[in-house]
């Protein structure tokens, strides 16, 4: 008797508008389904990871260390 088995998940989670993201989108997603993997793209926003991290946001931060964060956060 054979067992079922559940398809394997990545959960991948991806802010849409990282440059990242829209480059290797099509590799990732091709490469999941050479392997048979089922991809669950969970959005989320750089801001609240920042903020749950206990960093500033943009403009509360040190002028030097603005430059690196995110344009537009």
């Amino acid at each position: 008797m054979t067992v079922p088995t559940e398809t394997p998940v990545i959960d991948y989670y991806v802010w849409l508008m990282s440059d990242w993201a829209y480059l290797g989108g099509t590799r990732f997603v091709q490469m999941a389904a050479r392997h048979g993997m089922r991809i669950n793209h969970i959005p989320m926003r750089m801001q609240d990871v920042y903020a749950g991290s206990g960093n500033a946001s943009r403009k509360q931060m040190s002028w030097t260390r603005s430059p690196y964060m995110v344009a537009g956060y």
